[in-house]
């Protein structure tokens, strides 16, 4: 009463989508443009009441049906628009009556949320309405189920997806069980799956139980439901459509020519090494081998066929994350089961710009070794060896840029602008070789080192892959390299990051 007093006092209204419960003799001089039903749509009073603002508006009125009181009203909208409280007449006529006939729910905050919800989705049915507020026992009631299967024309979703947004895993059961359609697609290509894949596990190892044939289906954007559960950082619904069979060497917006795995088999090592994933990697999408934090893992994957060279939303392999997480064992591993050392981001980076960026002295080596294009240049004509930070700290840009210039990384060209003494063609300074050493060290420490970082003394020869070396001799083997390359400056190669 007092907050009444007040609006009036000052001169402003109610909004106009508040609901509000008023008395019926407001509306007896009040011409009636539409009547359904509990519901009208009354006109302004002509001529308007200069003291009651609201005799000006186009107003939509419930009356409160199947109760004994027969003059409790509740004015739903208003508007001096005629056009815009027709349109939201139309929306509310057919929805609110026998919404509140099945739910005896008619109460300002049941109403508020129900025009608020219908003002958002115009085009839900009461299947939709039911789905969205959890309300399961309503599709005992046949005026719901026929609309079971209905689609909301602006969005092309049904009663099962809203149902599947919301999370909530009681109302899925109950649509399932009415035998609802799991094969639609919304107007973007979104199956239930993709909904899922936002939701929770329990969700999608309740639909994958069905072997529904959508789990590697595309949307529009061209992700599947993995694609998108990588995109909402849902880590757990990734791991269960792993595990129900979602191949992991599908790329983003790739329809053809990529290299199906048996998604089944790395679905079962990521169950048998859930703690040996990092999470956070999961949503620029990729596969198991991107968001690997160990070499046991990454092997593992491997010999399963997960794709070893795929890329993530960024455009970066698996090699790409290893570099920037500091994994130099996971680099190795990846390496040596042949993972392409020079592939580019959506920068245009490859695995030695990254590596040069991070200052990571190890991992440049190791790149070295395997081949990686040392005159590769990103989307900003940069080479690795220009792309070296100035702002780091004088010890590891001596160590890098000694690193590079060693294995014959060349300066840029005279046009290039922007360069310092350390790339630029005239320039003079190539970093500060290491202290030299008083002996080697012993066989039997590289070989520790070696077996750290799952290059085992065996496997020298097993990819036949050649490497980068400091005299005239060719090494037989990227192991023989790496003992090489090593010498340049002393490497740690164990710990393998976050």
């Amino acid at each position: 009463m007092l907050n009444s007093f007040f609006r009036g006092l000052l001169g402003t209204d109610d909004p106009p989508t508040k609901v509000l419960e008023v008395r019926s003799d407001n509306y007896i001089s009040r011409p009636i443009h539409y009547r359904e039903e509990s519901m009208l749509l009354y006109g302004p009073k002509m001529p308007p009441d200069n003291k009651n603002s609201k005799d000006k508006y186009y107003e939509i009125i419930l009356h409160k049906p199947f109760t004994e009181t027969a003059h409790q009203m509740y004015s739903l909208f208003r508007s001096e628009n005629l056009e815009s409280a027709e349109e939201k007449f139309i929306a509310f006529k057919e929805k609110i009556p026998p919404y509140i006939k099945i739910t005896k729910e008619c109460t300002i905050p049941a109403l508020q949320k129900l025009c608020d919800t219908l003002a958002e989705h115009q085009g839900w049915t009461l299947a939709h309405l039911a789905a969205h507020f959890g309300l399961y026992e309503l599709f005992n009631d046949p005026d719901v189920q026929k609309h079971i299967n209905d689609v909301d024309p602006p969005t092309g979703a049904t009663p099962l997806m809203v149902a599947i947004r919301t999370g909530n895993l009681r109302m899925v059961q109950a649509l399932m069980s009415l035998k609802c359609d799991l094969n639609m697609v919304d107007c973007e290509g979104n199956n239930v799956l993709h909904y899922a894949a936002a939701s929770n596990k329990e969700i999608v190892n309740l639909l994958t139980s069905l072997a529904s044939p959508s789990l590697n289906s595309y949307n529009r954007a061209g992700y599947t439901p993995l694609h998108a559960a990588c995109v909402a950082n849902a880590p757990e619904c990734v791991r269960a459509l792993i595990v129900a069979g979602a191949d992991v060497n599908l790329s983003v917006s790739s329809h053809c020519n990529t290299r199906h795995g048996i998604p089944g088999i790395v679905g079962e090592v990521m169950q048998d090494n859930q703690p040996k994933f990092y999470q956070q990697d999961m949503k620029h999408g990729g596969t198991p081998l991107h968001w690997a934090i160990s070499r046991e893992v990454i092997e593992a994957l491997v010999s399963k066929n997960c794709d070893i060279n795929v890329k993530n939303f960024d455009g970066r392999t698996a090699l790409h994350i290893m570099v920037l997480r500091g994994r130099l064992e996971c680099a190795v591993a990846l390496m040596s089961n042949g993972a392409e050392t020079s592939m580019e981001d959506n920068e245009g980076n490859t695995p030695l710009h990254l590596a040069v960026k991070q200052t990571n002295i190890p991992i440049v080596q190791a790149l070295i070794v395997f081949g990686c294009n040392l005159e590769a240049k990103n989307k900003k004509g940069f080479t690795a060896r220009h792309s070296i930070p100035v702002e780091m700290s004088s010890s590891n840009y001596d160590k890098i840029l000694y690193t590079l210039h060693a294995v014959g990384a060349q300066r840029c060209p005279p046009e290039m602008t922007s360069c310092g003494s350390w790339c630029a063609a005239r320039g003079d300074y190539n970093g500060v070789p290491p202290p030299s050493v008083a002996r080697a060290p012993p066989r039997a420490v590289l070989s520790d080192m070696l077996q750290a970082a799952g290059m085992e003394l065996a496997a020298d020869d097993a990819k036949g892959k050649s490497g980068r070396y400091l005299d005239n001799r060719p090494p037989p083997s990227p192991i023989s390299n790496y003992m090489k390359a090593s010498k340049i400056y002393p490497i740690s190669i164990h710990g393998a990051g976050r």
